[in-house]
């Protein structure tokens, strides 16, 4: 499946925001949040990129606006954004299965592997994210590894 044609639900990380320090960055995460709803992920986008303009330290809006680019095929863009929450401490696990998805559809499977190792860490019961991992690895042709991840997302923990 293309990049292009998966839908930002698929590929996004939990639409949980933190409370937003400015009520203007809010405002728009909302009305990019309902378009994104709406299917609308132009206009969601924009919106999400407004909020930043005004929260600029927001790691939530920087996921969102990565799923977005993500799903429209600007893996370079997603990637970039995907790059300022590489490094962070981030323990959400949703998140870093999202930033884990873009690199691998950017053909980074170094990054892509040690975000689903970070992801697994965090919450070792998510099922998807073994499947996930073991699907980048059969693409590697690491089939025995890839066995393992399926067994353990099978099983929705570490054997």
């Amino acid at each position: 499946v293309s990049q292009a044609t998966t839908p930002v639900s698929e590929i996004s990380a939990s639409v949980e925001p933190p409370p937003a320090e400015d009520p203007r960055a809010y405002y728009d995460f909302m009305l990019g949040y309902q378009a994104e709803l709406d299917q609308n992920n132009d206009q969601a986008l924009q919106r999400y990129l407004n909020a930043l303009r005004e929260d600029p330290s927001s790691r939530f809006l920087k996921a969102r606006i990565a799923a977005l680019y993500f799903a429209r095929g600007d893996v370079a863009k997603a990637v970039q954004f995907a790059e300022e929450l590489r490094e962070l401490d981030l323990r959400d696990a949703p998140t870093l299965l999202l930033l884990a998805n873009i690199y691998a559809g950017a053909g980074e499977p170094g990054k892509a592997l040690s975000l689903y190792d970070r992801a697994i860490e965090q919450d070792p019961t998510a099922s998807g994210t073994y499947i996930s991992k073991g699907l980048l690895l059969v693409n590697l042709r690491r089939l025995q590894e890839a066995e393992l991840e399926a067994l353990c997302g099978y099983r929705g923990r570490i054997p």
